[in-house]
């Protein structure tokens, strides 16, 4: 019996017959893939965001207390630098966001205010980042008031 098709499409036809399961195999390996590149994209991120948080969180801690000096209404204590810094850190763990201060030598005017900011960093799923990572950023400051 003669074929309709011609020969180069009866050869294509059998050779599809004999790779139907390959696309099975194919997809889950291009899926597993994207779901990795995923998550190790989202742990970096979320990593880069916790280091802007911090090196944002330690200058804007040094400048609140370098205008919060002794002369001021309201002077500036480790405490309440800690609380400032504590209430910006959005989509952070804001208990492990530990914030140290010192005055060189007094909270007076002409002294230095050094705020230091530490953050540990936790790995969604261990892809990116075998282990925790801790970011810390320090800034001085003059007290101006």
């Amino acid at each position: 019996m003669v074929s309709k098709y011609p020969i180069s499409r009866r050869r294509i036809s059998r050779g599809w017959r004999k790779q139907k399961g390959s696309t099975l195999v194919e997809s889950t390996l291009c899926f597993l893939g994207f779901v990795f590149l995923t998550f190790g994209l989202m742990e970096f991120s979320m990593a880069v965001y916790a280091y802007n948080f911090v090196t944002y969180g330690a200058s804007s801690g040094a400048r609140w207390a370098s205008m919060h000096g002794t002369n001021s209404a309201a002077p500036a204590t480790t405490d309440s630098i800690q609380t400032m810094v504590r209430n910006q850190a959005i989509s952070l763990v804001r208990n492990s966001v530990n914030v140290t201060t010192a005055w060189v030598p007094d909270n007076q005017p002409g002294s230095v205010v050094q705020v230091t900011v530490t953050y540990n960093v936790i790995p969604l799923v261990h892809l990116v980042m075998r282990n925790n990572m801790t970011v810390r950023s320090t800034s001085k400051v003059v007290i101006a008031n």
